[in-house]
């Protein structure tokens, strides 16, 4: 019998530490939600996930332009509905000033209304923005993905065409006139809104699109990054049984030394 080493509780020792180790692994790993804990873990996947993180966090930011875009058009289109309320309004101001029963008062009256509305449509096509940006007149290029050629070019909506500075409602003859134009304006006006509108159905496919390789680059990033609860529960709870084992074993083993005593009894 050997007293100056214990060798069995030397060997035990081995697989005890080393699922004393698994088991701290397991805790951590709990914890943080995180599969990999040690710089030695995943290297080669965690850069992968690294490179999935780069991509959805840049994205993200896209899917942010992409939602600003979609507001961009959206006020596009609800100062052009205004505009048509407003050519509405003209047409009607201009069918009443061809009443032949009305005074030369009147239609003065009904031409001062109507001119103050060209003047609003001319105000609007100049000064309309959107944080900063001009709503009419400029062509703007809206980015809807990570790479450079993930584009879409809304072309510009030109309210030149609609103003009506040359037009008049004081006089039955200019009335007549301008419930023509009025008419071919208001044609060019649906155009436009439809120009606006396919810009916004673009911009809100491409935002689907691109919510949905979020969605699977975030679940596949997941799956290499994230423990899995259930698996790494059960891991642990064999790991807590190992150590106990492991222990209880140190423990006997640790007496056997002892034995040597009853030889010199």
């Amino acid at each position: 019998m050997i007293i100056q080493n214990n060798v069995f509780s030397a060997k035990a020792y081995v697989p005890y530490t080393a699922a004393l180790s698994k088991l701290t692994q397991s805790a951590q790993r709990l914890a943080t939600g995180n599969k990999f804990i040690n710089c030695s873990d995943g290297s080669g996947e965690l850069g992968v996930a690294d490179r999935m993180k780069i991509n959805i966090v840049g994205t993200n930011a896209i899917l942010s332009t992409m939602e600003n875009a979609i507001g961009y058009s959206g006020t596009q289109d609800e100062i052009l509905s205004h505009i048509a309320d407003i050519i509405n309004r003209m047409s009607e101001l201009a069918a009443s000033a061809v009443d032949a029963t009305k005074t030369a008062s009147d239609r003065a009256a009904l031409d001062a209304e109507f001119r103050a509305l060209d003047a609003e449509v001319a105000s609007i096509a100049s000064n309309s923005k959107y944080n900063g940006t001009a709503l009419f007149g400029t062509t703007t290029t809206i980015r809807i993905g990570i790479e450079s050629t993930d584009i879409i070019q809304f072309s510009a909506i030109n309210l030149g065409n609609l103003t009506f500075t040359l037009m008049s409602v004081g006089t039955t003859t200019a009335a007549s006139a301008a419930i023509a134009d009025l008419k071919t304006r208001s044609g060019s006006l649906a155009v436009l809104r439809s120009k606006t509108r396919s810009h916004n159905t673009r911009v809100e496919r491409a935002l689907a699109y691109t919510r949905n390789y979020v969605a699977n680059l975030t679940n596949s990033e997941s799956k290499i990054r994230d423990v899995d609860v259930a698996l790494e529960t059960s891991e642990f709870t064999k790991n807590q049984v190992l150590v106990s084992a492991a222990q209880s074993v140190l423990a006997q083993l640790a007496n056997i030394s002892q034995g040597a005593l009853r030889f010199f009894q």
